[in-house]
């Protein structure tokens, strides 16, 4: 088996260069990273999903440029300088709250280029209603310095490619083209970190009754006695017009019912005296 490998260079490029130093760049309104629930903030207790729009507000206003490289620079490329970079966002709960879900990362965040991100929270059963204050940690870079640029000057515009064929047990031919190199470039970036505090409710238990003692008097036989029930609100909401119904067995009838309390449920045990009917055979 014959191998053989042809190199051939087609055209050469000459290049000259210049180096151009810049100082710090000078923006209004620079990339920022702000932050609401996407949806209701109202909780309840137990595993839920709550949405984060998270978003750059930067507004391409004015840019004080140091000299005319700089500003040929960054012609066509302002988008740049207003994304924020390397977003990393974290929400943090509380004593009653817990985030399950860990940092988020966002490469490029652009100006108005809104992104729901999920956050899995568990409210905890002990949880009081009403107003709790989450943490979104958020941390970014943004472009803070052209440090150097290089611009190279091409004497030729043509391609310049290099033709490797190879022969192994039939003909291969491979090509590859490269353009010529006109520019290389160098940015500092500035880290900025702060805190952005969400707001959540948590809702009130819905109303839940728990029977909580029962006592009778007088049950004896062909005789009318008394079933007093204790009857507690267990939940956070306040209950109206709660009423029980009483299942007697087989020989047994509740006649009448009546209420120590007024008929709006709070938490407090209210009791409920239940007079029961003699039986109607023994």
């Amino acid at each position: 088996m014959k191998r053989g490998l042809i190199a051939l260079i087609v055209v050469l490029v000459t290049l000259t260069f210049a180096t151009v130093q810049v100082s710090a760049l000078k923006y209004e309104d620079q990339p920022n990273v702000t932050a609401y629930i996407s949806g209701t903030n109202h909780l309840v207790r137990g595993t839920q999903t709550i949405y984060l729009t998270v978003y750059n507000p930067a507004e391409r206003k004015k840019v004080d440029y140091f000299d005319v490289e700089e500003a040929q620079f960054f012609s066509g490329r302002e988008d740049m300088l207003f994304t924020a970079y390397n977003v990393e966002l974290k929400l943090e709960g509380n004593d009653y709250i817990e985030v399950k879900t860990p940092q988020q990362k966002i490469p490029a965040l652009p100006p108005f280029k809104p992104i729901n991100l999920p956050f899995v929270v568990e409210v905890k059963d002990e949880a009081k209603a009403g107003k709790y204050e989450l943490k979104l940690k958020v941390s970014f870079d943004i472009i803070d310095d052209l440090v150097d640029v290089d611009t190279f000057y091409p004497l030729s515009q043509s391609w310049a490619y290099y033709q490797k064929q190879e022969v192994v047990g039939g003909n291969t031919t491979i090509i590859y083209k490269y353009h010529p190199i006109t520019e290389y470039y160098k940015l500092r970036y500035k880290r900025l970190s702060f805190e952005i505090p969400i707001e959540v409710y948590v809702e009130e238990k819905s109303v839940r009754l728990e029977i909580v003692n029962v006592s009778a008097e007088n049950l004896i036989g062909n005789s009318k006695g008394k079933i007093v029930v204790w009857v507690k609100n267990v939940g956070e909401k306040v209950g109206k017009n709660a009423y029980l119904v009483l299942e007697t067995p087989s020989g047994f009838t509740a006649s009448a019912l009546s209420l120590s309390s007024q008929p709006t449920m709070a938490t407090s045990a209210m009791p409920m005296q239940m007079p029961s009917a003699m039986p109607s055979a023994m």
